[in-house]
This record gives structure tokens, sequence and C-alpha cells, in this order.
């Protein structure tokens, strides 16, 4: 069973702003997560600087992929060079009639 995430990095600046670095550098990063929607923020000055980075591109993506999988996730991205700054957190579950569940009741909110 796979649950679904939403992931926002703060990328290194010499990534630059493509979109084909931007998805190599994610697929390389979630492994065989199976993406569902990536949007490229673009390049944002950062409030303070985070290695010497004054600058980042910001990416917005939500993956799924098994619950087990995320810690090696997790790693990789506290690994790379590329990333300055992430948040990785699960998606909450929707029903049908648009109102997220809550997990321990069932109950809609």
């Amino acid at each position: 069973m796979s649950n679904s995430y939403d992931l926002v990095v703060a990328f290194d600046s010499s990534l630059g702003d493509a979109k084909a670095g931007v998805d190599e550098a994610l697929k390389r990063l979630l492994g065989n997560a199976k993406t569902i929607s990536t949007e490229v923020w673009g390049k944002k000055p950062l409030a303070y600087q985070i290695n010497k980075q004054s600058e980042a591109v910001f990416v917005k993506t939500v993956f799924e992929v098994d619950p087990k999988e995320t810690k090696s996730i997790d790693d990789s991205l506290k690994l790379s060079e590329d990333v300055l700054r992430y948040l990785l957190v699960r998606s909450p579950k929707v029903s049908d009639k648009g109102k997220v569940k809550s997990e321990k009741k069932g109950k809609e909110s």
C-alpha cells in the first residue's frame, strides 16, 4: 500500500530554472516513487544565506511511495549537496466528498 506525500525542496541556485534539470534531480532523489505532479516555483531570494547561497530554486512535488521507502528518500535528501532545505509531509486522505478524513476515528472535518 502506498501513501501520497508532498515535498517542497529548495535546490542550490546553480541547478537553474530548467525543468529538465529539476526532473533529473528529483528522479535521483525519489528513486522508484511514482511522481504525480511537479511545480517549479523558480528562483527566489532567501531570507538569510544557506551554505553561502542567497537564492534557491523552489520545487513542489507530489508523489506516491510505500511508507517503508520514506526513510531512504529522507536520507537521500539530507545527503544531497544540491538540496539546501526541504519539507516532506504525508498528504491527508481526501474522501469522495472532497473533505479531509480524520485518520483516528474516520470522521470528516
